[in-house]
């Protein structure tokens, strides 16, 4: 009949499968008369009615009354309800045409002659009409029973529910039920008045077509119904008293024993009936009435469409809903499911079989697989639970094994020994794996080896798509697939800059030696050292060293004769530095880099330190803090540097690996870390306190792997756990407690993220909060980088398939088209990719068919490429949330944000903004954009919140890279072409697209306000005023600043606001109904308030002063007032000038070097310190955001430090610093600067405190 499975299913949620079918409760027809005559009074009053001859022209009055008696007696025991009359004359009215109705047939209605007389069809038509109308008054009395036998109990008040829940309880489960009586009654009143017209009806068409036209309380009706069934049986599993009062009412004779759940669901299968009722009518009817027939089906078909598409997407999520409210759960697991968040998906579930022949339903959701077990609740009839398996398992960790079919040779054997086949009716095995732990894993047995097969192809289908933004973002690419044969699998890698190409190169070390090739490039390898078992390589690239550690021997190879064995295919010959090394490792101590060597002797061990210099004069120096190791002698001498032992210690036990503290080493042995002073060569103390109670979860057997320093605190790593521990060794950050989905191995840190690798996946973790964010599904994987502070890590793959296989239909498959993928928004191409693709051709690749869980990449879904036969694979995996777009709200206020610094109000007051667009012919860097206070904190990085409590700036890290890709991503998805703001097409700067032209007119258009309170600043406080001003004059405020105390950059407490026009300031200026906080606002004209001030004699600031004005400087203010300017609030011109008692300092040009290629975004330490490597730094003028400054030697050493940086001083892969000459003019205006700054010193701020570009607090309007 053209209707949907979910109209005519809307009376019930969709019950889970039985294994069995269970004994069916009475069920309710909606197309027969019979139907709703189906209880003993309507077989009664059939039987009353049987041989009777209800005539109506013909049969006397006394006797049709006699009968009437008789069928109203029956019919008030079946119903106690009428039909809506008032009077007693209609109810008994209503009765009688009740009683008519009763009679399953027309034909039992009137004269045996009238029907011999009319033409078959005619009969049959009159049947369909008789049937329509009949049941229409059986649907009408259901409706009248729910007040009867539900609703009016329930308000009365009894003890299944308190009083003041029950009106609302009423509303959930039959909502507008008072609609669809009255809708009922006035059609019953209708046909019953069409009926009274004459034996024959001769058309309803005109009634149902009018009827039809209003059907929306049917559709708000049925639309309810899922969540109506679904509250209720939430009810009747919580409370016994509902499950027994629903029982008694449903016991009730007018019940006919039939569920309330079947009274919920009455007006959605009537409404579903009615099509095929009109439409035998229809079919039977010729002429206009046939037509109005036909409409009104339409129409019912027409709302049955609007419901199904109501609820089609609404019934999944309360499926989920129904199994969420069934489950019975361990403590903690629900809140970890997430069950009734709005984004859970159900993707499969399934009755399985196991041991014993028990049923056990199975769920697959989108983050979890749940096996439960069916249980009945005693005290409510039809409803069950669910008693969730404890083995709840994570998409993440899942898997679904099934067995392999049997080989051909076992069957071959079995048909020559003439065997049985196996039994046809064997349910075919499943096993749901978690692949971390064997003791959660589960086999169950699947109805049949097609569902097992589905459940199969579901699970893959599940985990191959990104779980988390981590996942998402990882990037995966092969470094190379045929190098490596199988036997000489890689051990190590270390990627570097040649020193002759100026290419990506790598270094790799194996069984059979050292191998160096192309970044990215396969074929490109060879082989450039010959000493055996290179197990671990690292890269001193500034003193042309490689350290490389072969079997047991710490061997020392120049760069420079590397790269060139590999251009002449030779093989170089290292120097030996230590025999009988376990391990060693390269780290930063006290600035400078210290390679750390260790020796097992017995149940110790031993540690050397060497110091790598470059010449033997920076042996002899120092830096000017005098933190210097002493070197004590030459261990090795190169061409261009040499190493120098600087120290010696014994630790313990079995060491496993050292982590770098400035000015200690952290030895990571069997069971504790144990902190070291290498210049005393003693243990200072063990980490954690073996004494402590807080560490009392740490068992005798547990093994420490790894420790990183996570802002102030100590992330220590055991093989069981991770937790914080604070500088003095004590328990820190309690609620961080990681525990690891499986044993690792081996630890490594990629900030923000820890990696746990074990055999069969790589973990991934936010270093910060230990939340699980991704598992790379990679079994026997080698990290190749462990001790590497980049962000990429290098795995080797053995030659064996990795990953899950995917189906011919499924392998081209994006996870975009998943809805329940994470999004991923598109990311540009990096160049290095770019180039890699270039060299390796559109055919370099092998055909790929497997997918690797955890590495999804941008499109959703990454297929893993085969292995080359018999060789290893060497992967480049980036985990890269920090890659991942900002949330849309964050993406809105940063655009906007962004859009505010271009606008007309704040270009005309910002002066940096002037200054930096000007420089750059019109572009602003988004590298100097992305240090703006305010665009810190909506990126949610750190930012100067000091300055809303204290007053005064702090210094901040620099900004990373990849979260000024965030934002010039964002920006360019976000900005359109009608925009004033474009970016440029490297994504690295914005302007703006009109001409900026200063208006003066905006001293008329400020209001300034005063009233909030003094000091009270927060970070929320800018997006409040924001909005409050915005919604005041009618237009968008244009510029928004807050005035502060000019000494201790207070917030005054006072605001200026400026208007698009003079007429909108003046209108907002003159109310005094102005509320903001609570404080009552006084609003003035910026021009009035200045005139005001100079009326008092008050010191005009520069944000009050009207352009083009004169006026005086604050110290000829004081002198004309008579006051003496405090030494705190002397203008910044007086306080540079140098005493005249100072001694200048000498103007030596050989003392300073000027550098650039600073990029812009460096901080003083960074730059003292890797300049400190050259030569001793005393002092370094250096402005963020610039790109050269000027450094300060202690010794005039200009001219040596020139000639051995001719090359520049390499800061890191992407920055490199030139150095050249200052000449005299510079060399005299740096230290009339630093006479300034150590004048300032003096005066009581600190060297730099005024460093800025003057326009604070004009960037934190939003």
């Amino acid at each position: 009949i053209g209707i949907s499975a979910a109209s005519l299913a809307l009376s019930s949620i969709p019950h889970f499968p039985r294994p069995r079918t269970p004994r069916s409760a009475p069920a309710q027809s909606d197309g027969s008369a019979a139907a709703d005559n189906d209880d003993d009074e309507a077989r009664a009053l059939r039987r009353l009615s049987k041989g009777a001859t209800l005539r109506r022209r013909h049969v006397t009055p006394d006797a049709l009354e006699s009968q009437e008696r008789a069928a109203v007696a029956v019919a008030q025991r079946a119903s106690s309800a009428t039909l809506g009359s008032s009077s007693c004359e209609d109810a008994m009215a209503s009765r009688r045409v009740s009683c008519n109705m009763q009679l399953q047939l027309w034909r039992d209605t009137v004269p045996p002659s009238l029907v011999q007389e009319l033409a078959p069809e005619t009969v049959a038509r009159q049947e369909a009409i008789f049937e329509i109308i009949s049941t229409e008054h059986g649907y009408l009395r259901d409706l009248e029973l729910i007040d009867t036998l539900f609703v009016g109990p329930l308000l009365a008040g009894t003890d299944a529910l308190p009083a003041a829940q029950a009106q609302a309880f009423v509303e959930m489960l039959f909502y507008n039920y008072r609609a669809l009586v009255a809708n009922s009654a006035a059609l019953c009143a209708q046909l019953r008045q069409r009926q009274a017209q004459a034996a024959v009806v001769d058309g309803v068409g005109d009634i149902f077509d009018a009827w039809a036209g209003d059907l929306g309380a049917f559709v708000e009706y049925a639309v309810h119904v899922p969540d109506a069934q679904c509250g209720l049986e939430a009810e009747l599993l919580r409370s016994e008293a509902m499950a027994r009062f629903l029982q008694r009412a449903e016991e009730a004779p007018a019940a006919r024993r039939l569920p309330v759940q079947s009274f919920i669901g009455r007006p959605a299968t009537r409404l579903a009936r009615y099509p095929l009722l009109l439409d035998a009518i229809a079919r039977r009817t010729r002429g206009a009435d046939a037509e109005r027939l036909r409409s009104a089906a339409g129409k019912v078909r027409g709302a049955l469409a609007e419901i199904d598409r109501r609820t089609g997407d609404a019934a999944a999520r309360l499926r989920i809903r129904q199994i969420s409210q069934r489950l019975r759960l361990v403590r903690g697991a629900r809140e970890s499911l997430a069950l009734d968040s709005p984004a859970r998906r159900l993707e499969r579930e399934g009755v399985f079989q196991a041991d014993g022949g028990r049923h056990v339903l199975v769920f697959l959701f989108d983050n979890s697989l749940i096996m439960a077990v069916e249980e009945k609740v005693p005290h409510a009839r039809g409803i069950s639970r669910y008693a969730a398996d404890d083995r709840i398992i994570p998409i993440s960790m899942l898997d679904a094994v099934a067995p392999q079919a049997e080989s051909r040779a076992r069957a071959g054997l079995r048909e020559a020994l003439r065997l049985p086949n196996q039994d046809p009716g064997t349910r075919p095995p499943l096993a749901f794996v978690h692949i971390g732990c064997a003791a959660l894993s589960r086999t169950l047995l699947a109805p049949s080896e097609a569902e097992r097969d589905a459940w199969v192809r579901a699970v893959r289908r599940r985990v191959s798509v990104p779980q988390t933004l981590v996942e998402a973002h990882t990037e995966a690419r092969v470094l190379s697939d045929r190098d490596f044969a199988h036997v000489r699998a890689p051990l190590c890698s270390a990627p570097f800059v040649s020193l002759l190409s100026g290419c990506q190169m790598v270094l790799y070390g194996n069984r059979d030696g050292m191998h160096m090739g192309i970044y990215g490039v396969p074929t490109s390898v060879v082989r450039v050292s010959h000493a055996p078992g290179v197990a671990k390589i690292h890269i001193l690239k500034r003193f042309n060293l490689v350290l490389a550690l072969s079997e047991s021997t710490l061997l020392c190879f120049p760069l420079s004769e590397i790269e060139k064995a590999a251009a002449q295919a030779g093989g170089v010959a290292g120097a030996k530095l230590a025999s009988s090394v376990g391990f060693f490792d390269v780290g930063a101590y006290m600035g400078r880099p210290l390679v750390v060597l260790m020796k097992p002797r017995g149940g110790r061990s031993h540690f050397k330190c060497l110091q790598p210099l470059a010449n033997a004069a920076e042996d002899e120096s120092g830096d000017s803090d005098g933190a210097e190791l002493r070197a004590l002698r030459a261990v090795y001498a190169g061409p261009d540097a040499s190493l120098r032992l600087a120290g010696e210690f014994v630790v313990g036990g079995r060491a496993r690996r050292v982590h770098f503290l400035r000015r200690k080493l952290c030895i990571v042995g069997a069971r504790s870390f144990d902190v070291v002073d290498v210049q005393q060569g003693r243990v200072l103390r063990s980490l954690p306190d073996p004494l402590d109670d807080d560490f009392s979860f740490l068992s005798a057997a547990a093994q420490a792997l790894a420790i990183c320093k996570v802002g102030r605190d100590f992330l220590l790593c055991y093989d069981a756990c991770a937790f914080f521990i604070d500088n003095f060794g004590r328990r820190a950050r309690p609620d961080v407690f990681v525990r690891w989905e499986m044993r690792p191995h081996a630890i490594t840190f990629r900030h923000p993220y820890v990696v746990a690798v074990n055999p069969r996946f790589l973990e991934i973790r936010h270093i910060e909060t230990g939340v699980l964010l991704s598992i790379i599904r990679v079994p026997r994987a080698t990290c190749l980088n462990p001790d590497s502070r980049s962000t990429v890590l290098h795995l080797a793959i053995g030659p064996e398939p990795v990953g899950v296989p995917t189906p011919d239909d499924e392998s081209r498959g994006d996870a975009g088209a998943d809805a329940s993928a994470v999004p991923v928004p598109a990311r540009p191409t990096s160049v290095a990719l770019l180039k890699s693709a270039q060299i390796l051709g559109s055919g370099a690749q092998p055909q790929a068919r497997y997918v690797v869980p955890g590495l999804a990449g941008t499109t959703g879904r990454r297929e893993f490429p085969e292995a080359v036969p018999g060789h290893y694979r060497v992967i480049e995996g980036t985990p890269a949330a920090e890659g991942n777009e900002f949330s849309a709200e964050t993406a809105q206020k940063l655009v906007a944000q962004i859009k505010y610094y271009f606008s007309n109000g704040n270009m005309n007051h910002d002066a940096y903004m002037r200054k930096t667009v000007g420089e750059n012919d019109g572009w602003m860097p988004l590298a100097a954009l992305s240090r703006f206070n305010r665009v810190r904190q909506l990126m949610e990085l750190p930012f100067d919140e000091h300055k809303f409590v204290k007053g005064r700036k702090r210094a901040l890290p620099a900004v990373p890279e990849s979260s000024i890709s965030r934002l010039a991503s964002t920006l360019k998805a976000a900005l359109r072409a009608e925009d004033d703001v474009e970016i440029n097409a490297e994504l690295s700067a914005v302007r703006r697209k009109s001409e900026f032209v200063a208006a003066d007119d905006w001293f008329e258009r400020t209001v300034h306000f005063k009233g909030l309170e003094y000091g009270k600043e927060t970070p929320e406080l800018i997006d409040e005023l924001t909005a409050f001003f915005n919604g005041l004059g009618g237009e968008r405020a244009e510029y928004l600043r807050l005035r502060r105390n000019p000494r201790t950059r207070l917030f005054k407490g006072n605001v200026l606001v400026e208007f698009a026009s003079a007429a909108q300031a003046e209108a907002v200026a003159q109310r005094a109904d102005l509320e903001f906080d609570g404080k009552k606002l006084a609003p003035m004209l910026l021009p009035a308030y200045h005139d005001e001030k100079l009326e008092k004699g008050d010191f005009i600031p520069d944000e009050l002063r009207r352009p083009g004005g004169t006026y005086p400087t604050y110290d000829e203010w004081c002198v004309a007032t008579g006051r003496e300017p405090p030494r705190a609030q002397q203008p910044r011109a007086e306080k540079r000038k140098p005493q005249d008692d100072e001694e200048p300092a000498p103007v030596d040009p050989k003392l300073l070097v000027r550098f650039t290629g600073a990029a812009g975004d460096l901080s003083f330490a960074e730059l003292k310190e890797k300049l400190g490597d050259v030569a001793p730094v005393k002092y370094v003028e250096y402005t963020k955001g610039e790109d050269a400054g000027i450094v300060r030697f202690a010794e005039p050493v200009a001219d040596a430090v020139l000639e051995k940086t001719a090359e520049g001083v390499q800061l890191s892969d992407t920055v490199t610093l030139k150095l050249e000459a200052v000449d005299d003019e510079a060399a005299s205006g740096f230290f009339e600067r630093a006479r300034a700054a150590a004048a300032n010193s003096r005066g009581g701020r600190r060297p730099g405190g005024s460093r800025g570009h003057g326009h604070r607090g004009k960037r934190g309007r939003r």
